[in-house]
């Protein structure tokens, strides 16, 4: 399953196909503090998005959230300690409450379209083992990292400037 990439621009896109692949990675047991940390954003944004609280997202925003789900989609998080394993059953705990399904459920040809929902509700799913840890890729030359340079990322009313440069700054020293 491969996810659609954004095309860098001024403009704010429809946050629907966003929601549903985060949704889809808490019903596999990511919870929102583990999304969070992996796009370098506050918890509190990815909760934001997931309740439905915000209806659009920047491209940037909507290309790191799909690259993420790429990576993701298919694994588990991590359930070593007492804490992740009590995170992971949480999340799966949200996801059957509301009716998440995981992404295999989610017609990726109709997922970014406006009021898409999924043909399917939640169904425990275990995948095809564990996720890795998560750094963002950025291309280089592209026009992404090229206007992440300029300006910073937000999500609509959601969180306060991510800037997308220190990211790739970060991703490149680790």
């Amino acid at each position: 399953m491969t996810a659609l990439p954004a095309v860098g621009t001024d403009k704010q896109l429809h946050a629907g196909g966003t929601i549903w692949r985060l949704r889809s990675l808490i019903a596999m047991g990511h919870d929102s503090s583990r999304i969070a940390r992996a796009i370098n954003v506050r918890p509190e944004t990815i909760r934001k998005l997931v309740r439905g609280d915000a209806a659009k997202v920047s491209p940037e925003f909507r290309e790191l959230a799909c690259d993420l789900w790429n990576a993701w989609w298919d694994k588990r998080p991590p359930e070593r300690t007492p804490s992740e394993r009590s995170s992971a059953s949480a999340a799966r705990r949200r996801a059957e409450r509301h009716g998440w399904p995981a992404a295999a459920a989610l017609d990726e040809d109709e997922l970014d379209e406006p009021g898409y929902r999924p043909f399917s509700h939640y169904r425990p799913a275990i995948g095809i083992g564990i996720a890795p840890d998560f750094r963002p890729v950025f291309r280089q030359g592209s026009e992404l990292q090229r206007q992440a340079a300029m300006r910073a990322v937000t999500v609509v009313d959601a969180e306060p400037a991510i800037n997308v440069a220190q990211i790739y700054q970060r991703s490149q020293r680790n």
